[in-house]
């Protein structure tokens, strides 16, 4: 590894590369904000209020209504088909909405004077630690839980408690949950209840009006428990929309326990012959540790209770060991691999591994690597176009990353950014460890990128606008060329790239209000990248060793790879 990072050019790039190199990313910035304000993601369009004014008008609904306390702990965000979920399983099959799924988003508020601090496997192990709708579980908590349509309108009110939680009120009013719903209550007639509360209540009310909305309310003690405006069931996913989730979802599944099977051995046989580089496995390790404990310290849940925060601290640490051990599985299985079929492909990549950051190759492989993800992002919003412009009608987009956390506030859309580069870590390392070994099995070099350009395929092909449009464009426009990308330009480049279109996606949904200054956000940090990638390619190299030459080590590389 060490020969590898010494060799290939160390010169400074040439002007005129760089400058087209950085006049394309500009360009590129400049078409994504284009089709950003033209046609936002479903994400941001929805999402009329800031979710900050939001929480504080759901606050002030939790302390009215449901006798929230100034100091009880508070969690909140945003989700899905939150109705849904929230009456899923409690309620009869004839009650709307107890099946179907859409992408609406909902903002969901919970209190707590017990605290709120996640208890699934999933959350605190690699979840982040956050607090969500049903994690913990509301049964058996005590507190309030709150859906709130995205204009800042009522959705769905639960209180939870014992009975001798709750004092005992003899006149109930459900007025002020009306209002809160933005709804009349003169206009809604009585009929009969089919909500099945959570927890106990002893009395069950409900109201339908002559459009068909829904209202679903229990008491206990006479105190309003429960509170849903059922209303018309959201439209439901398709088959063809649910099969292509299905296909998305577990093909990265299945890649993933194909790599750790065909890892484990990869890796003892590296090691046991000594062909790996245990340094660089455990310094890209130690990286992602680092990255993935910044982000739980950014979206984790802390609450006032030391030992609770310490028991979640641990977890995350546990997970987060587990996460980069299969990092540098990966890499141990990997490096030697590229070192046989493209020593070309990891010189920048050493040179990064061995803090060489400043290196004026690695400025030119990060600039070309901001403008390959600039064009990944803009053949992705390109299906979408060319499939209206030639008349045939796209379909619902289906999105592997999280576009609604980064608009809850800054902290969030930093622990975004610290996530989407593990992503796009893990993302390269796998796409680029199955070419390998598709080289391997395969041996010629074009039989096993097709295949990989097919296999790779599967993994975002079905995300696309349409069947007809969606092979050509995403899969011969973007798919071949990443591979293409991975074996020529080499590992670093397609980090970045990956990155770089990723965050592109989750950072500019659109231009609507209050989500402007993350959309400018989404769009300076690639020009503010690729200005820096710029100004390093630019830097004058430094002075060699007399000891040791970087010729000796051109001519040594090759030889290596030979003899390897």
């Amino acid at each position: 590894p060490s020969l590898i990072a010494a060799a290939g050019a160390t010169d400074r790039v040439g002007l005129r590369a760089v400058v087209t190199a950085l006049t394309l990313c500009v360009i590129g910035v400049g078409l994504l904000a284009g089709l950003a304000r033209a046609r936002p993601l479903l994400a941001s369009r929805l999402v009329v209020k800031a979710p900050v004014v939001l929480a504080d008008q759901a606050d002030t609904l939790a302390q009215h209504l449901g006798g929230a306390g100034s100091d009880d702990d508070r969690a909140w965000g945003l989700t899905t088909a939150a109705t849904c979920r929230f009456v899923r399983g409690a309620v009869q099959p004839t009650l709307p909405c107890a099946t179907a799924e859409s992408a609406t988003p909902f903002f969901w508020h919970r209190t707590s004077p017990n605290g709120l601090a996640p208890v699934g496997i999933k959350q605190v192990l690699i979840g982040g630690g956050r607090t969500t709708l049903d994690d913990p579980p509301p049964i058996g908590a005590t507190g309030t839980t709150l859906i709130l349509s995205t204009d800042g309108k009522l959705v769905a009110f639960e209180r939870i408690g014992s009975p001798e939680q709750i004092a005992a009120n003899d006149a109930v009013s459900w007025s002020p949950f009306f209002t809160a719903a933005g709804l009349q209550e003169s206009e809604f007639g009585p009929t009969e209840p089919l909500y099945v509360p959570r927890a106990y209540a002893d009395a069950r009310r409900a109201w339908v009006d002559a459009t068909g909305v829904r209202i679903e309310a229990a008491t206990t003690s006479g105190v309003p428990t429960v509170f849903i405006v059922v209303g018309e069931p959201p439209p439901e996913v398709g088959r063809a929309t649910a099969w292509r989730r299905f296909v998305t979802e577990h093909a990265w599944d299945l890649l993933f326990l194909i790599l750790v099977a065909s890892c484990g051995p990869l890796a003892y046989l590296n090691l046991r012959r000594g062909r790996s580089d245990p340094g660089g496995a455990r310094r890209l390790a130690v990286f992602v540790f680092l990255l993935h404990m910044s982000a739980w310290l950014l979206t984790a849940q802390h609450t006032s209770r030391f030992f609770e925060t310490l028991d979640l601290m641990a977890f995350a640490v546990f997970g987060t060991i587990g996460i980069a051990g299969l990092f540098w599985l990966f890499y141990v299985a990997l490096e030697p691999y590229l070192r046989r079929f493209w020593p070309h492909a990891l010189v920048t990549w050493s040179r990064v591994l061995s803090g060489r950051s400043f290196d004026t190759r690695v400025g030119w492989h990060i600039l070309l690597g901001v403008a390959l993800g600039l064009y990944f992002e803009l053949i992705a919003r390109f299906d979408q176009l060319l499939t209206r412009l030639i008349g045939l009608t796209p379909r619902e987009v289906v999105m592997r990353i999280d576009t609604l956390t980064p608009l809850l506030g800054a902290r969030y859309s930093l622990a975004t950014i610290l996530q989407l580069l593990s992503n796009a870590l893990y993302d390269a390392l796998a796409m680029l460890l199955l070419v390998a070994l598709l080289r391997a099995v395969i041996r010629r070099p074009t039989a096993a990128a097709v295949a990989a350009v097919l296999l790779i395929g599967v993994l975002y092909v079905p995300r696309g606008a349409h069947p007809l449009v969606s092979p050509i464009v995403i899969g011969l426009m973007g798919v071949a060329v990443a591979v293409w990308a991975m074996t020529r330009l080499g590992l670093l480049v397609m980090v970045v790239a990956v990155f770089v279109a990723n965050m592109m996606t989750a950072l500019t949904p659109g231009t609507h209000g209050w989500a402007t200054d993350l959309f400018l956000f989404g769009l300076l940090g690639p020009l503010g990248l690729a200005g820096a990638a710029a100004w390093i390619a630019r830097q004058a190299p430094p002075a060699r060793n007399p000891a040791f030459t970087y010729r000796g080590a051109e001519s040594a590389a090759p030889r290596a790879s030979r003899s390897s």
